[in-house]
């Protein structure tokens, strides 16, 4: 029942983004905070406990679509529909990035290892004879590094040697795969290449893991049924101790069958395995129905491989095309993530989580009129009866991280959302905010009480126009807490408000031969600048720095250019 949902925010992975001004398809209360320049923390107002990203080990972005974060924009998806788009037959992008006083283009040389920098390079062709496409990327990033690279010396100074592949960039991947689609056949899929430096829990620490990954997709329409299937194989090694790898053996899969039980029901059974944690196999069965367009229900249940048994119902009214009334619950097993020990600058560290039950409700009530009056509103209730907590106990010098719930911790909230947006010609401007309250005050382990701003763009981001966009962002302080046993007491890591602007901008290239062949243009993206009040009594670049996220590495503004072109 854990559904990821659309993001409002889009975002270049280590760039403000192309995403500036950009209208999504539906606005969503989600608030992206950066650890540094790779690492990313995904709060959910509307879901708190099923934040993704905010537990155990984090690594990369949760959202994260490479090599597709621009070639989508010219049709290639990392999830194609029934049938494949019109796409060129080939788009490319090649992009660099750095933070304000480093400098852009650094030579690549075994000292520096392109520090402090991002590139990017990707590549998508269109296959000449059968619908579908072949693509490439590669990335590295070592992106707001600094918090990182206090932790690495203290490493050093203690144990005498350096931490291993402390220089080879806080993500270094290179990727490849493939799409196809023809008559109700679907088929997709990559292998990659990878190095990630992620941080643990609570201390934030460093921890790399090494390795390659493959994942394929395939699904078959036939007259009265769908046959699906995912698959997933990770070889990967983790430096828990940043000196020895300790190998380990991920399979995930998906497979199932879907089809029509009568006129209107139709039923799924499927089968997911994940070795990453345990119980890792379950069986799930579901039936969804639809009583014309005003309500649509879909109750699921199923057993794991420990016998555990979970369930869920899901309905959804609509009285009027332009309110609709939503409802979920469910009693559900979160599975325990693998356990493991580890070393920071300080000492040894045991990472013990443990598989839990749960039980969930969500209801909301939205507004949407996009006809006369474009705005969206809605409020919404969450409960979840154990939400997680991390806390720190000490045994023997040694620190022990377990998860647990708390007396005085949250299990309900209420929020609200809302946007308008403003279209005249060429000129959009949206303007958005979400916020939301803890009944009772109780807490919460992450508290972001509000998140707002105004986008605006003039043009087109698709076609060979030019474009220029704008973003204005108010976002309260953020609090991460946790319980340390050995003083008796919460903690709490705070990261102060932001208050910034973020600018982007097209420029498109016309070439004087086959222009209805060859497009191409350059993106520059620039900020945020922060309007923090040390930067406004002294304005300096130091000043522009500060922590996104509580356990985060001090972020300021910066500069991103980017090439595009495409072949058709």
């Amino acid at each position: 029942m854990y559904r990821a949902r659309r993001i409002h925010t889009a975002f270049w992975i280590t760039c403000i983004g192309i995403a500036l001004a950009a209208k999504s398809e539906e606005y969503r209360a989600r608030t992206l905070l950066r650890l540094d320049g790779a690492n990313y923390s995904l709060y959910d107002q509307e879901y708190p406990n099923r934040s993704r990203n905010m537990h155990s080990i984090i690594y990369g972005n949760p959202l994260d679509s490479f090599p597709f974060q621009h070639l989508r924009a010219y049709g290639f998806e990392p999830r194609s529909g029934d049938s494949m788009p019109d796409t060129p037959r080939l788009a490319g992008a090649a992009g660099l990035a750095s933070e304000t006083g480093d400098r852009l283009l650094n030579s690549y040389s075994a000292s520096s290892g392109n520090r402090d920098h991002y590139t990017l390079v990707t590549a998508a062709a269109r296959l000449p004879a059968v619908p579908g496409y072949v693509y490439s990327g590669y990335r590295y990033n070592d992106m707001h590094t600094d918090k990182f690279d206090n932790m690495w010396h203290g490493y050093e100074e203690r144990a005498g040697v350096p931490m291993d592949h402390d220089n080879e960039g806080l993500i270094h991947e290179a990727q490849g795969g493939y799409a196809f689609v023809k008559q109700g056949f679907q088929a997709r899929g990559s292998i990659a290449k990878y190095g990630y430096w992620g941080h643990a829990p609570i201390f934030f620490s460093p921890i790399y893991r090494a390795g390659y990954k493959t994942s394929h997709d395939m699904r078959l329409a036939l007259t009265d049924r769908t046959l699906f299937a995912s698959m997933g194989f990770n070889y990967h090694k983790d430096y828990y101790d940043h000196e020895h790898g300790e190998r380990l053996q991920d399979f995930s899969l998906r497979a199932g069958v879907r089809q029509p039980l009568n006129k209107r029901v139709k039923g799924q059974l499927a089968l997911d395995v994940n070795t990453a944690v345990f119980p890792s196999t379950k069986f799930e069965a579901s039936v969804d129905d639809s009583f014309g367009t005003h309500l649509t229900w879909t109750a699921a249940g199923g057993l794991y491989n420990d016998f555990h048994p979970f369930a869920g119902l899901a309905l959804c009214f609509t009285p009027v095309s332009i309110v609709s009334i939503s409802s979920e619950a469910a009693w559900d097993l979160v599975p325990r993530e693998r356990p493991y020990l580890y070393r920071n600058n300080l000492r040894a560290v045991d990472y013990v989580p443990e598989a839990y039950e749960v039980l969930t409700f969500h209801t909301s009530v939205e507004y949407a009129d996009t006809l006369l009056f474009p705005v969206m509103a809605a409020v919404w209730y969450d409960y979840c009866d154990r939400p997680l907590w991390e806390r720190l106990r000490y045994e023997g010098g040694r620190a022990v991280i377990t998860q647990d719930t708390l007396g005085n911790a949250a299990t309900s909230h209420i929020g609200g959302k809302a946007s308008y947006e403003i279209t005249f010609r060429k000129l959009l401007v949206d303007l958005w905010g979400n916020m939301a309250i803890t009944p009772g005050g109780r807490l919460r382990q992450f508290y972001l009480p509000h998140h707002m701003g105004t986008d605006v763009g003039y043009g087109s981001r698709r076609g060979d126009r030019p474009y220029a966009g704008m973003r204005f962002e108010h976002r309260a302080a953020a609090v991460f807490r946790y319980y340390n046993d050995e003083i008796d007491r919460l903690q709490e890591l705070i990261s102060p408000k932001v208050v910034g602007f973020s600018f982007v901008c097209r420029v498109p290239f016309h070439f004087p031969v086959y222009p209805e062949h060859i497009g191409s243009c350059v993106w520059i993206e620039a900020g945020p600048v922060h309007l923090n009040k040390e930067f406004l009594s002294e304005p300096n670049l130091e000043n522009q720095r500060i922590r996104e996220h509580p356990a985060g590495s001090l972020i300021g503004p910066r500069v991103a250019v980017r090439f595009e072109g495409t072949l058709r």
